[in-house]
């Protein structure tokens, strides 16, 4: 299900790029759900442990975001 606030597949096709590399290991949780859990936390303001259950386990998100 997708909510308003996730990326719509030609808004991901023009970010894509950004997020997505060739490098190191493949990732566990795809880029594009990173992307729309911190896109969903922007939005909402909501703490890192009430992300919604479809966006991965929290602390994989905050540990990509300190990366990114």
């Amino acid at each position: 299900m997708a909510y308003a606030i996730s990326l719509n597949d030609d808004q991901w096709n023009l970010v894509r790029d950004l997020f997505e590399t060739d490098r190191g290991r493949p990732p566990v949780i795809p880029r594009r759900q990173m992307v729309d859990a911190m896109l969903f936390l922007c939005r909402t303001g909501c703490r890192w442990r009430y992300l919604p259950e479809r966006s991965g386990p929290w602390g994989a998100v905050w540990a990509q975001w300190l990366r990114w």
